[in-house]
């Protein structure tokens, strides 16, 4: 029982450390991510149970795999790219993929919320409906959009345009932690909505 809670301490501390950073700079310094990826391969690798290094594995390539389309359309930076690669090397799968929908939950809320802030209720409820019709013109936003690098320049405004994603991986494994410790396990349809709803909302909040 000790040896399984090992993975979801550590990744819980280092989300911690990198959701305060984040949340402040909206920047992952790469000391922190390589540190967690590494070392949850080596952990798997030397420690683990028996199959827990191939779970580590497609965890790592699953994080790696799924922010990487939302790095191409601007919607989050490298480091949260390379940040959820980590998770994913400690937690294998598919806690790597509830961590994801629940991280997708989060910034929806967190979305809608400065949404509202921004351009009030009305605004708010628009970019709600628009968010089916983004499905059908997504593709050709590959590759066009404002890169979060350029985005957080403007250090006035970024608050209000780039979702602190590590910040909302921290809430996310607070949500699965819970939700594993009751014995539950989240449904595959439960977790395709609340990832599309959290993940459409960014490509909002990046545009001007």
């Amino acid at each position: 029982m000790i040896s399984e809670l090992i993975p979801f301490a550590i990744v819980f501390l280092v989300l911690l450390v990198a959701a305060v950073i984040d949340w402040q700079t909206f920047r992952v310094p790469n000391v922190l991510t390589a540190t967690l990826f590494t070392s949850g391969l080596i952990y798997h690798a030397l420690l683990g149970p028996s199959g827990s290094f191939f779970s580590a594995v497609a965890g790592a390539v699953f994080g790696f795999g799924i922010l990487i389309l939302l790095y191409l359309i601007g919607a989050v930076g490298a480091g949260d790219v390379k940040l959820l690669a980590g998770v994913g090397a400690w937690l294998g799968m598919p806690l790597t993929v509830y961590v994801f929908a629940a991280a997708g939950l989060a910034t929806g809320v967190y979305s809608l919320v400065v949404l509202a802030h921004r351009g009030g209720i009305g605004r708010t409820v628009t970019v709600i409906r628009l968010f089916g019709m983004q499905l059908a013109v997504l593709g050709r936003h590959l590759g066009t959009g404002d890169r979060v690098a350029e985005i957080v320049a403007d250090h006035k405004s970024r608050r209000g345009r780039v979702v602190p994603f590590a910040t909302m991986l921290a809430v996310a494994m607070v949500l699965v932690a819970i939700w594993t410790c009751l014995g539950n396990s989240p449904g595959l349809e439960s977790l395709k909505a609340a990832t599309l709803a959290g993940h459409l909302s960014v490509v909002n909040m990046v545009k001007p």
